[in-house]
């Protein structure tokens, strides 16, 4: 920007100004103690190890949460194989019974057909 920079040549030739802020370190030395600080590190410690712990814990009960699903699951699957088992073996049984009376139902009729005339008296 042209409008500013006649201020900015002015900043630059004058060599008693300094563009360093001395109150940014004296801010950023306060950070830097508390951030190396023993007392705050051993309490993020503790905070992250009882964090683990819990994240253990409710992996944990998710699991066997999740086993016991994949158990019943399995139990149920089994238990819908054995009534379509059933299903099918009632289904196959009321087959061979039909196809049963058809055939000596044939048997009969063919037996009546086949009969040999009486003697006329």
């Amino acid at each position: 920007d042209t409008s500013k920079q006649w201020r900015i040549d002015a900043i630059d030739a004058d060599e008693e100004i300094t563009l360093v802020s001395v109150q940014d370190e004296v801010v950023r030395n306060d950070a830097d103690k508390e951030m190396f600080d023993v007392d705050v590190l051993n309490g993020d410690k503790m905070f992250v190890a009882e964090h683990k712990v819990a994240v253990k814990r409710v992996n944990d009960e998710v699991n066997a949460k999740i086993d016991v699903d994949h158990s019943l699951a399995e139990r149920m699957q089994a238990q819908e194989q054995e009534e379509l088992s059933i299903i099918e073996k009632d289904t196959l049984f009321q087959q061979l019974l039909k196809n049963r009376r058809k055939h000596f139902a044939s048997k009969r009729a063919e037996e009546k057909r086949n009969k040999p005339p009486t003697k006329a008296q």
